[in-house]
């Protein structure tokens, strides 16, 4: 049986930011690790963004925000 978080892992990873507030809407929980890596991946910082507001997200891991500034500087140079 998938758990309600797989499923917005899974909405994460095929970069649908819209899919993820649905199923949050209907009490689907954030798994913050997982789709924040695959907002990243994807270079969705808008997905981010929600992440953080929609979960009690302390904080991220350097990692994660390391990615994260690096595709957005690359996503600005590149137009």
């Amino acid at each position: 049986m998938t758990s309600n978080s797989q499923l917005i892992d899974a909405a994460a990873e095929n970069d649908n930011l819209e899919l993820m507030k649905i199923l949050h809407q209907h009490r689907f929980d954030i798994s913050v690790d997982m789709a924040s890596t695959y907002a990243v991946r994807n270079n969705n910082l808008d997905m981010l963004k929600w992440i953080a507001e929609h979960d009690r997200v302390q904080e991220y891991s350097d990692r994660l925000m390391t990615e994260a500034v690096k595709k957005t500087i690359s996503r600005w140079l590149n137009g």
